[in-house]
């Protein structure tokens, strides 16, 4: 007796376009990485805090769906912070997400093309210099 076999022909289906999870971490906390703030001399401007690699004070998150930022209340006297998400270069127009020192992590759908992250200026020129620990979280 033969038996005859036949190859199973693979069905051919369409792969789903699948999207490969983006992230990035930025990270001010460590001593070496932390942000230093002269107040007395930007008093009474606010800071804006570098996030690019080459110490850019905007970042582009075109590529990302949330941000989460969080800064160690205990090693800034900054009034508040402030997240404007928008277009920031070569002409800003942004939106301003504000909040008052509270170390809490606060968290944001990305709604425009460019972020920057502002501390205001405490309420005299006598707060002396400090070194602030923050990050960002940035996820797709």
């Amino acid at each position: 007796m033969t038996l005859k076999s036949s190859a199973a022909i693979p069905l051919r289906r369409h792969a789903p376009e699948i999207e490969i999870p983006k992230s990035l971490f930025i990270d001010h906390t460590s001593t070496t990485t932390r942000v230093v703030v002269d107040w007395p001399s930007i008093y009474p401007m606010g800071f804006d805090v570098p996030l690019g690699p080459n110490g850019e004070t905007y970042l582009n998150v075109t590529q990302y769906r949330k941000v989460n930022v969080f800064v160690d209340t205990k090693s800034t006297k900054a009034q508040n912070f402030i997240l404007y998400m928008g277009k920031r270069q070569p002409n800003t127009l942004a939106a301003a997400f504000q909040w008052a020192p509270d170390s809490n992590i606060h968290t944001f759908d990305v709604m425009g093309p460019e972020i920057a992250l502002m501390l205001g200026a405490p309420p005299d020129r006598t707060t002396p210099a400090e070194s602030v620990a923050l990050w960002l979280y940035l996820s797709s």
